[in-house]
């Protein structure tokens, strides 16, 4: 199956990997998979493996795959309510996402107030999608701020777990491409890739 190959293969952690086909091939047997897009499958799979991973459990299933989603689910939102902050934070506040020059200060976003409060004043998206992925450590969310005004929004940037800036976009998601902003960026990843090195 096509969009089998394109998900198992985005996946580098090798027990992911092996519980992810699995999980379809159990799937397309019990004929769960019939109805829904491919997408769906596959957010169904990644979100299983990431609420597995959080609450320690067993990579197994006991019940047809839908059943044991819907009780895993459940058990999950109580964790994740207790848990969400402190996840945040271990995932996110890194030593490495912090930078600043003369002009400019980094910092990475460390709750959900945070999220929320950068979501609202940005206009975007930051909130409503990213914060899970960093709840799930996988990507980092970091704020870039004016030293002279250090508590307004005004660049919101993703950096990948390998420590490429993969996203440095202003209020609204319009791109960055000049200044001394711009400048700052090249910077920032400079200074990332280096203390990833060591």
């Amino acid at each position: 199956v096509d969009w089998a190959t394109d998900v198992i293969n985005e996946i580098r952690d090798d027990v992911e990997k092996e519980f992810v086909h699995g999980m379809i091939l159990r799937g397309i047997h019990e004929k769960v998979f019939q109805s829904k897009t491919s997408s769906s499958y596959a957010h169904l799979i990644t979100s299983w493996y990431d609420m597995i991973q959080k609450l320690g459990d067993k990579l197994e299933v006991k019940h047809n795959i839908l059943t044991n989603y819907t009780i895993l689910e459940w058990v999950y939102a109580e964790y994740k309510n207790a848990h969400y902050d402190e996840e945040l934070r271990k995932n996110n506040d890194k030593p490495f996402l912090y930078f600043e020059n003369e002009e400019f200060i980094v910092r990475p976003l460390i709750c959900r107030k945070d999220f929320h409060d950068e979501a609202e004043a940005q206009g975007n998206c930051v909130e409503r999608m990213y914060m899970d992925y960093v709840y799930n450590n996988r990507t980092h969310v970091v704020v870039v701020r004016k030293k002279s005004n250090p508590d307004e929004s005004f660049i919101t940037c993703e950096v990948n777990l390998d420590g490429r800036i993969n996203q440095y976009l202003y209020a609204y998601n319009r791109y960055v491409h000049g200044g001394s902003e711009y400048a700052f960026k090249l910077l920032y990843q400079e200074h990332l890739t280096s203390s990833l090195k060591e």
